[in-house]
């Protein structure tokens, strides 16, 4: 499968299109903000994409996608040649050799951000550890490549989808322009998501003063930041038995160094569980970056930023609420002291927000909202108070949890802010939210910023429930996580200037450098686990998937795929192992609809009984209502019944063969369902 995803093609267009959005992006933006060199080109790269995936959002409702994706690509072209021209008319005939300077550290962490966030996907996707990843996202992605916009739920076909769509409108984007296998789309729209909100928060940095590696270190830190479980490795080392070699025991401890009992877990771990938290990041800290509050530098303000500025927050809202939340309450609090000023950045602030709203229903979240104002949602947010003091833990989602690294104790589905196990993980942000509040004591807006947005992500989810899953408040203390990485080493530039000279190292050097290994520690240990990720992916099994996957694409779209073999409820789709486990490849590249239902949303009842008859002993009248098309099977997993009953279907032409593979991993064969003659 390995070579569908790195395909030359394809990996080509992209970066022909991500050239054109960069120019069209950086040509829209113009001289506003006082941005140079490889700053101004991330934020023009980051106005680029958020331009595009909106007008695709809006220009989809409206034309076929495929039309829908492709016209926004020619609009930046256009809007690109021009700038150019007229940049070109206007030039300066000296050559400003400081244009042309690259910054190899920069490129050099940028470059193993890339590479870090392409193996947490790649082994959270192929070697299938990841649900979400594969047949949530991916399905979803897929659907509205192949036309069906807004789409319909992958799961439960006869309900739209009530979802935030903005990720997954790039994913299909970036697989209609290049035509690329819809995993290569996931997997290099991720890595562009990650990799541009590092490079943001260097331009950041650099917007607020910083320069140098202090800059590439507050990138860095954002993308590191995570609990410090690290620091009980060989307290974690000591539970792993019968090994021979202590250092496996180590090797079996940084597995999991990266996870948390409150699921508070870093970007790079964001990427092996959900793509789509990730990806809000990159819009926000754009913003950001734009508007500059409390920036007494700031400049060039005026109606075109707080446009491109509205448009960047958007699109974040139609990504992740959540990172949209807390970025918008903290920067809020933080600049509400300038309301009485005319033209203060929280007037600033409203007014791009303001925007934003709009524009992040209109792209990508205006059905699921229109959806979820028709009907009760499961997924409603509440006032609840009987929670202060706590975060939502793992214990709702394995009863039996615990951590290999610290103490703490039998109940984890609310954990207290004083677990030994929390403050085990997370002392370091008490640490940097109290030494941040007396730096922004002292009039230091940077520090006032980051700490109060870390401050808002950790009160919500001790205040706000989500009525049918109180666990999934952990998203708002997870989207600052990273966050509160960039005030950490923000800590660490302003103890370095309060020093003055770099070679003296003094307590307070010391002490920030603590506090940023104690951060980003975790994660940097984890990286000694690359190579391991990539080395357990390749298997028969999943190139299996991948051929008949694709003939399953082929189709013509809204297909809906029985399973036989497979997982026959949506809990069963987070199995890893062969065949069960092939439902979310068949799902999540296929292109095409499972109607087994979704547990707990929507209506799961009106499919999950007829796709178990339909799946585990293919009954007819099951299969008919369901409205199933395409017949997919494992013939080696198949049991005595349901090999009879094949062959039953077979020879009365309901099912005809249209594909078979055997890959040495399983066969694979899909069947075209007809009536009984």
């Amino acid at each position: 499968m390995v070579d569908q995803v790195l395909q030359v093609v394809p990996f080509l267009i992209l970066f022909l299109v991500l050239l054109v959005v960069t120019v069209g992006g950086t040509v829209l933006l113009g001289s506003s903000i006082p941005l140079t060199g490889s700053s101004r080109i991330a934020v023009g790269l980051a106005v680029g994409l958020s331009v595009w995936i909106v007008l695709v959002a809006m220009l989809g409702m409206v034309f076929p996608f495929q039309i829908a994706a492709v016209v926004p690509v020619v609009a930046l072209a256009m809007i690109g040649s021009v700038g150019a021209v007229r940049n070109f008319l206007q030039r300066d005939q000296r050559v400003n050799r400081s244009v042309v300077r690259v910054d190899v550290t920069l490129g050099g962490l940028l470059a193993i951000v890339a590479i870090g966030t392409y193996v947490a996907w790649h082994a959270s996707t192929f070697g299938g550890t990841s649900e979400e990843n594969l047949f949530f996202h991916s399905a979803i992605a897929g659907l509205i490549a192949r036309g069906d916009f807004p789409p319909v739920h992958p799961l439960e076909p006869d309900s739209q989808l009530a979802y935030r769509l903005g990720f997954h409108l790039l994913v299909a984007a970036i697989q209609v322009v290049t035509g690329a296998h819809i995993a290569f789309a996931m997997g290099i729209s991720v890595v562009v998501s990650v990799t541009l909100a590092t490079w943001l928060v260097y331009a950041l940095a650099t917007r607020y003063g910083l320069d140098g590696w202090l800059a590439k270190l507050a990138g860095g830190a954002f993308f590191l930041a995570g609990p410090a479980n690290w620091l009980a490795l060989p307290a974690a080392a000591r539970q792993f038995s019968g090994s021979a070699v202590r250092g496996d025991r180590y090797m079996q401890a940084l597995e999991g160094v990266e996870s948390s009992v409150v699921n508070g877990i870093g970007v790079i771990k964001q990427v092996e569980t959900n793509v789509s938290l990730v990806a809000g990041y990159m819009p926000v800290i754009a913003a950001l970056v734009l508007l500059a509050p409390l920036n007494r530098s700031s400049r060039g303000n005026g109606a075109k930023v707080l446009i491109l500025a509205g448009v960047l927050l958007g699109y974040a809202l139609s990504t992740n609420e959540a990172v949209y939340a807390v970025v918008v309450g903290g920067v809020g609090l933080a600049v509400l002291p300038g309301l009485r000023r005319l033209g203060s950045d929280l007037v600033r602030w409203i007014g791009a927000c303001v925007i934003s709203v709009p524009i992040g229903l209109l792209a990508g979240s205006l059905p699921g909202t229109l959806i979820m104002a028709g009907r009760p949602s499961p997924a409603a947010l509440q006032l609840d108070l009987t929670h202060l003091g706590q975060l939502p833990g793992i214990g709702w989602l394995d009863t039996t949890a615990t951590s290999l690294y610290f103490s703490s104790g039998a109940n984890l589905k609310f954990p207290a802010l004083w677990n030994l196990a929390v403050l085990g993980e997370y002392w370091w942000i008490g640490v940097a939210i109290l030494v941040g509040s007396v730096v922004a004591f002292r009039g230091d807006g940077v520090a006032r910023l980051l700490a109060l947005i870390v401050i808002v992500g950790v009160v919500v989810p001790q205040v706000v429930t989500v009525t049918a899953f109180p666990w999934d408040g952990f998203r708002f203390f997870a989207a600052v996580i990273p966050i509160a990485g960039i005030l950490v080493a923000y800590l660490v530039a302003c103890a370095w200037s309060a020093q003055g000279s770099v070679i003296r190292v003094g307590p307070r050097r010391v002490g920030a450098l603590m506090l940023l290994a104690a951060a980003i520690g975790s994660a940097s240990l984890a990286s000694a686990m690359w190579p391991v990720k990539l080395s357990k992916l390749e298997n028969p099994s999943i190139t299996a998937e991948g051929k008949t996957t694709q003939e399953l694409w082929q189709l013509p779209p809204g297909r809906r795929v029985l399973v036989i073999g497979g997982a026959t409820s949506f809990d069963e789709l987070k199995v890893s192992e062969f065949p069960i486990a092939m439902s979310k490849y068949v799902l999540g590249w296929g292109g095409q609809r499972v109607p087994m239902g979704h547990d707990r949303y929507n209506q799961p009842d009106r499919y999950r009984q007829d796709y178990v008859e339909a799946s585990s002993k293919l009954d007819l009248d099951a299969i008919y209502r369901l409205g199933i098309d395409v017949v997919y099977v494992s013939p080696d997993s198949l049991t005595e019944q349901q090999q009879s009953m094949l062959n039953i279907l077979i020879d009365k032409g309901v099912l005809e063969r249209i594909f078979s593979v055997d890959s040495g991993g399983g066969g694979r064969a899909l069947y075209l369902v007809g009536q009984a003659t």
